[in-house]
């Protein structure tokens, strides 16, 4: 853990209760809006969160060769974080225009 410096590791945290604030807020507002199709985009937040954690945990422990799988979980999560988000804007979109409620 002593690898990084203490503002890296500020840096690292923040960014993951960022990840939880926004999802929770989220949360809140598709229910304030009662639209479904919103939480498509939690989905997508949450394998974001999930990426996030597998950086601190690699850290966390030092970059020792036995966690390296982490590297490619995190791109992996990113990828797919990335595609489910694209396809709900897709969809969001369309809901939208179909319903004409900017």
């Amino acid at each position: 853990m002593n690898v990084l410096s203490y503002s890296t590791w500020f840096v690292h945290l923040s960014s993951v209760l960022e990840w939880l604030n926004i999802i929770y807020f989220f949360l809140l507002y598709t229910k304030l809006k009662k639209r479904i199709s919103l939480k498509i985009f939690i989905l997508s937040f949450f394998i974001s969160f999930c990426s996030a954690l597998c950086a601190c945990t690699l850290h966390f422990f030092n970059n020792q060769n036995v966690y390296y799988f982490l590297i490619n979980l995190q791109s992996f999560l990113t990828l797919l974080s990335n595609l489910i988000l694209y396809f709900s804007i897709l969809i969001y979109k369309q809901q939208v225009l179909k319903n004409k409620n900017y």
